[in-house]
């Protein structure tokens, strides 16, 4: 059985929180930094799919090839009472930026995501003076490439001999033309 991280402990109890250490629920920078300053964490919601190809035969039947996993998405809901327009400024600079940001819940930690949308919407029944701001993120999926001594780009190991660049297989030799169109 593993041992339980600090802070999990006091993830859901605010009252807790101080005496075990800062919460994991959030959104932090690859540093490991905070990346908004919250009052506190109202949802999060994560989604995660998977896709299977297939393709039509004859006669109304059908044949599957190929199972996918899809980047992932998240939605994480804050709440914000105090220092507003610090909030809506920093979202709005971390959901412009091509920044990598990991998404944090106390059972697990949800790395390389992109903020790609943030809205929020403030209602009298809800308190002039709470707004729940909505952030969504995107996995993001680093392919490494590599430029080869002829500059050509070269992306690694290919899964298909079809997707592989073009080999030389032997000497071709030339051959004189007629000169005369066929």
């Amino acid at each position: 059985m593993s041992e339980i991280p600090p802070g999990l402990v006091s993830a859901d109890s605010p009252q807790v929180g101080s005496i075990f250490g800062p919460q994991l629920w959030g959104i932090y920078d690859q540093s490991g930094g905070i990346v908004l300053e919250v009052d506190s964490v109202a949802a999060v919601e994560y989604a995660r799919d998977y896709r299977v190809s297939d393709y039509p035969q004859e006669k109304g039947g059908f044949e599957s090839y190929n199972k996918v996993q899809v980047p992932f998405r998240a939605i994480v809901s804050f709440f914000i009472s105090t220092a507003r327009y610090n909030f809506l400024a920093n979202i709005e600079n971390a959901v412009a930026s091509l920044d990598l940001f990991a998404v944090f819940v106390p059972e697990w930690s949800y790395p390389s995501a992109n903020l790609t949308h943030y809205s929020y919407r403030r209602e009298a029944r809800s308190g002039v003076t709470l707004i729940r701001v909505d952030v969504w993120c995107e996995e993001i999926r680093i392919v490494s490439v590599s430029a080869g001594a002829s500059g050509t780009i070269s992306r690694g190991n290919t899964a298909s001999t079809n997707a592989a660049s073009p080999q030389a297989s032997g000497t071709v030799q030339a051959q004189s033309s007629t000169g005369a169109p066929l």
